[in-house]
């Protein structure tokens, strides 16, 4: 007796439902013909009005018993598949029985069925069979599903070599799965969902850490990977806010987008001595991580790789890396001209090196703990989002050299009081480059600029008013920072003017006249402040 109903699931996907001309429903069950004489398992077509930017998806529920054959329009059919994800996510399915006919079930037959209690499988089905309530193909070589209700712990038959896509996802109440050293192959989502694993060892053999194999596996405190593991794959660790330290082989190449987001618990990372590449928030808030170590091999990081590590504090680079470089705590390109990544949790005050032409993308992006950031005379560009969320962070003063802002330099900056844009030449910016909290604040700038920037495009919304000593602080005059007005800071501001050697040489203090330039001008000022004048 079969006691089958449609669950009615929204689903938002920006397509148009039509149901097949060659489908039909049968006692609850819908087929699609797919020759003379065989017949499909599929699900309930789903419809949609003109102009529908979503469509119903309905999955099945209760017991599904899978006829061998069905009859329609006088001809009898065969029931020899069941269309790959007919019965995925299907929340209220609770067993299915499948019949000797049926030798195709497609890659995925049971992800995140959490209901699902039962599999039975046909004793004289050629292509399945069941073990211990799990279904493998008929050599029991390759495990396919786990029923979502499965409980406790899960030990694979020493004949597999694959543990099929999703073979364990929304398996909630397992604990443990003992993996033999025969399986070689595990895909990807593979123990996605399986809240009270909290511990895995993968084999010899496997290559990668699939995308999404351990999403969301929360309890999970203790992950084992071999040396054989190449790749850690999308979202492969995402959410398993448990796991404390993770030793990646050293044939690791590739960390991918969002590897170990949102794993809040995580405090270490061993890193591989081969990595090539760290992708797009790929430590996203690992609000514990405190550290990290780049190799020499590593081509290519991320701008956002680090995002959200709020206890970050350095980003070290061995020394023969040719792409990136360090220097105290804090990622750069090699030649150190792009400032790439600042960590999150960077305490208190931080000098730009002199040698930074460009603040890249995200640069500064999530630095809350920073309350000064000071900028140099050789700055020309600020990447997108480069300051956001940089809640800390009281006035900033921008270089005369700077020639242009991105998109949304600013944002999210509640504390940022002023701004002092030093630039005589008004930097070129876009219509996103600042926003209305950004507008609030008053604009200082070289009184000589005064009138470029009252006209300028989106600079105009500023209050804006002349530079003075009011608004600069610090010891006017003391070019080279030490504290004091000194024949020493005459130096190296005739340095600054004749040679353009702008190490150690702090501008705003030397430009004494806030024009916006290091002149002849400015050396007679320092001269008449040493004088006493």
């Amino acid at each position: 007796m079969m006691k089958t109903r449609a669950l009615l699931t929204v689903i938002a996907i920006l397509t148009f439902a039509c149901a097949k001309a060659t489908t039909f429903e049968m006692d609850g069950i819908w087929y699609s013909i797919t020759s003379d004489h065989t017949v499909c398992l599929v699900i309930e077509p789903s419809a949609s009005g003109s102009g529908a930017s979503f469509v119903i998806r309905k999955t099945y529920e209760g017991d599904i018993i899978i006829p061998e054959t069905v009859t329609y329009g006088g001809t009898t059919y065969t029931v020899t598949a069941v269309e790959d994800g007919t019965f995925k996510e299907s929340p209220k399915l609770t067993s299915v029985s499948i019949p000797a006919t049926v030798t195709d079930l497609g890659e995925t037959p049971f992800s995140a069925c959490g209901k699902l209690n039962t599999i039975t499988v046909a004793p004289e089905n050629p292509a399945y069979t069941i073990v211990d309530g799990l279904l493998y193909d008929k050599a029991v070589t390759t495990l396919l599903a786990c029923p979502g209700t499965k409980a406790g712990g899960i030990v694979i038959p020493l004949t597999v070599a694959t543990i099929g896509k999703a073979a364990f996802q929304g398996c909630a109440s397992i604990t443990s799965v003992d993996i033999p050293q025969t399986v070689n192959e595990i895909g990807a989502r593979s123990f996605y969902g399986c809240k009270k694993l909290t511990s895995i060892v993968l084999p010899e053999g496997v290559p990668c850490v699939g995308d999404s194999m351990f999403y969301s596996c929360s309890a999970i405190t203790s992950v084992t990977l071999p040396q054989t593991i190449t790749s850690i794959g999308v979202n492969a660790f995402y959410h398993c806010n448990l796991l404390k330290t993770v030793t990646l082989p050293d044939a690791v190449e590739e960390i991918h987008e969002r590897a170990f987001n949102l794993c809040y618990g995580m405090t270490t990372v061993t890193t591989p001595a081969n990595l090539k590449r760290i992708d797009y928030r790929a430590f996203d808030n690992c609000t514990k991580l405190k550290a990290m170590t780049l190799p020499a091999s590593l081509t290519l990081v991320d701008s956002l790789a680090f995002c959200g590590c709020s206890d970050m504090r350095r980003i070290d680079v061995a020394e023969e890396n040719t792409v990136y470089c360090s220097a105290d705590g804090v990622l750069f390109n090699k030649d150190m001209t792009t400032l790439v990544c600042c960590p999150a949790g960077k305490l208190g005050d931080y000098v730009v090196p002199e040698s930074v032409t460009t603040i890249g993308d995200y640069g500064f992006y999530y630095c809350r703990t920073l309350q000064s950031i000071t900028l140099p005379y050789s700055l020309k560009a600020i990447g997108n989002h480069a300051f956001r969320f940089c809640s800390s962070l009281k006035t900033i003063a921008l270089p005369p050299t700077l020639e242009v802002i991105q998109h949304d330099g600013f944002s999210q900056c509640p504390n940022l009081k002023s701004f002092l844009c030093y630039a005589p030449n008004v930097p070129a910016v876009k219509s996103s480059t600042f926003n209305a909290n950004n507008y609030n604040v008053p604009l200082y700038v070289p009184y000589v600029a005064l009138d470029n920037y009252q006209n300028a495009d989106y600079w105009k919304n500023f209050t804006i008013q002349p530079i003075s000593s009011e608004v600069v602080g610090g010891i006017l005059g003391d070019a080279n920072g030490d504290g004091k007005v000194s024949i020493s800071d005459v130096t190296v501001t005739v340095n600054a003017v004749i040679c353009q050697d702008h190490w150690q040489f702090s501008w705003q203090m030397a430009d004494i006249n806030f024009d916006g330039s290091i002149t002849i001008a400015d050396i007679t000022g320092i001269v008449s402040v040493i004088l006493g004048e």
